[in-house]
């Protein structure tokens, strides 16, 4: 279950349904870009949706940004040329196995960045 999953359960556990307009985005009027960072089926299915329709998609390894590479000049480099074309999408989102593999390198930052002021 992803993070809108668990938020639609935790509705009806306290009584309250989702408003019916809230799957609903309003039409982009300027450059649009949508950014998908997760892996659950549900967004890999998206994803494959959006590129499947012939628009403009990015994907980035997910082992490159839990190393630190600079994907975001890459993402915005590639995107700037296409956005007037219309929308365009970067995603980590369709190699779960890469997801995976960096999961413990991502974790492995995450906490030695936020243990240094705890171990000095």
């Amino acid at each position: 279950m992803g993070a809108s999953g668990l938020a639609l359960g935790l509705a009806r556990q306290i009584g309250t349904a989702p408003h019916p307009e809230a799957a609903q985005l309003p039409p982009a009027h300027r450059a649009a870009a949508v950014v998908c960072g997760s892996c659950s089926e549900a967004s890999r299915r998206q994803v494959g949706r959006f590129v499947e329709s012939g628009a403009p998609a990015l994907a980035l390894d997910p082992r490159r940004i839990a190393a630190g590479d600079d994907v975001v000049a890459q993402a915005l480099a590639w995107a700037r040329p296409r956005l007037a074309q219309g929308p365009v999408l970067i995603h980590s989102a369709a190699d779960v196995q890469g997801a995976q593999a960096a999961l413990p390198l991502k974790c492995l930052a995450f906490a030695s960045t936020r243990s240094r002021p705890f171990l000095a």
